[in-house]
């Protein structure tokens, strides 16, 4: 899977794929307030919000974040 985002948006790309990781409980989780605080900044880097700033297809995104924790 070669994900190619459009310049200066690989960030916001990172974000989206932390953000799938956690939906989709793939991730660990923490009790920890800053863990918590920082699953919130993730919110709106929803598959499709990325993909219309990156240029990456929501469903690569989707299957990055899969490969990625699994």
């Amino acid at each position: 899977l070669a994900l190619k985002p459009s310049p200066g948006t690989t960030g916001i790309l990172l974000n989206g794929i932390a953000h799938q990781v956690l939906e989709r409980g793939l991730g660990q989780t923490s009790a920890d307030p800053a863990f918590a605080a920082w699953t919130a900044t993730l919110a709106p880097y929803t598959a499709e919000a990325v993909s219309a700033v990156t240029g990456v297809p929501a469903a690569d995104i989707v299957e990055a974040a899969t490969i990625y924790a699994t």
